[in-house]
């Protein structure tokens, strides 16, 4: 989960591919696989620190998700 990031303004999702000296290397999880670079400049969110908050208490993105798909049977 650590090397699935967002990043703001940017649609869709990417792969952490390499870190240079000043930037990220991040690949698109689609079917183009394209390549680009993150700059500090952009706003980067790892999908391990995306939580819903809950009544009771945050949960975790990966958990939801996790938690839909058994409810769906995978579907």
């Amino acid at each position: 989960m650590e090397t699935i990031l967002s990043i703001a303004g940017k649609p869709g999702l990417y792969k952490l591919v390499s870190r240079g000296k000043m930037n990220l290397i991040v690949e698109a999880i689609d079917p183009t696989h394209r390549r680009m670079p993150a700059f500090a400049s952009d706003r980067v969110t790892s999908l391990a620190d995306i939580a819903m908050y809950t009544d009771a208490e945050d949960i975790p993105l990966w958990q939801v998700l996790k938690n839909l798909g058994e409810k769906e049977q995978s579907k």
